[in-house]
């Protein structure tokens, strides 16, 4: 998960609170801009829905219909469909967070993260274990904010992400394999095409931006930590692999 920029709202949203009516969140222009602003991808998880059946990508309202109702139970539909409570999720992560409210209703304390919320990045409380056996969701630096937002969309349990997980850090080894490489041979062309490849990997409008700039990040680092090791198989001097990692978000255009 990614910081998502909020956009403007769509204009079909922009009237007086009583003229709001139960399917707003589904018109054309809504998903649109949603699909838009989150560069095409869930708004949890980074899957991209483009390639998803229309049945598999919905409008997920971040404060639950439910959570909405005034005291005769009826839904306040000027509330639910506020633009700042709309995004644009897999039915996987929609399904799974259901009517879960995303703050404790004692406390007031936040359970899922809003992606959109600009206080929140959610890459510093969601981080990935990542060893040669296993790659799984896990908390940043005990953040509890992680934890719950983990264990409330399910993400631990999502083997089909698991699964895209590990093909891209075997792509990701490979890449960088090449880079070593290229390294030793001073090869400077395929240097900087190895580099430009990974970083480009890492931007926003990518799938699962999260993940590839966790596992770019972690890899170097132990090819790095490998330095004298290189340079005393080769017997020539090693340089350190530096590579422009994205950060944040970049604005949908």
């Amino acid at each position: 998960m990614i910081r998502i920029r909020r956009t403007s709202y769509p204009s079909c949203l922009s009237k007086p609170d009583h003229e709001f009516v139960q399917n707003d969140y589904k018109k054309d222009e809504v998903i649109s801009a949603l699909s838009n602003m989150q560069h095409g991808k869930c708004c949890y998880c980074e899957r991209s829905l483009y390639n998803l059946a229309s049945t598999e990508r919905e409008v997920e309202h971040y404060q639950p219909k439910s959570a909405c109702k005034d005291h005769g139970g009826n839904i306040q539909w000027h509330i639910a469909n506020k633009w700042d409570n709309l995004l644009y999720a897999c039915r996987a992560c929609n399904s799974r967070k259901g009517s879960q409210h995303p703050f404790d209703i004692t406390t007031g304390q936040r359970l899922i993260i809003d992606p959109t919320n600009e206080d929140i990045d959610p890459e510093d409380h969601i981080d990935f274990q990542i060893d040669d056996h296993i790659i799984i969701f896990i908390e940043k630096e005990g953040s509890s904010l992680g934890r719950s937002t983990i264990d409330k969309l399910g993400l631990i349990e999502r083997t089909d992400l698991l699964g895209q997980f590990r093909r891209i850090k075997a792509h990701i080894d490979l890449t960088l394999f090449e880079l070593v490489n290229a390294v030793v041979d001073n090869n400077t062309i395929n240097i900087n095409s190895k580099k430009e490849e990974l970083s480009r990997a890492t931007g926003a409008q990518l799938e699962f931006a999260a993940f590839h700039r966790k596992c770019i990040a972690k890899r170097i680092e132990e090819i790095n930590a490998k330095k004298h090791k290189f340079e005393a198989v080769y017997g020539k001097p090693f340089s350190e692999i530096e590579i422009s990692i994205h950060k944040g978000y970049e604005t949908a255009t």
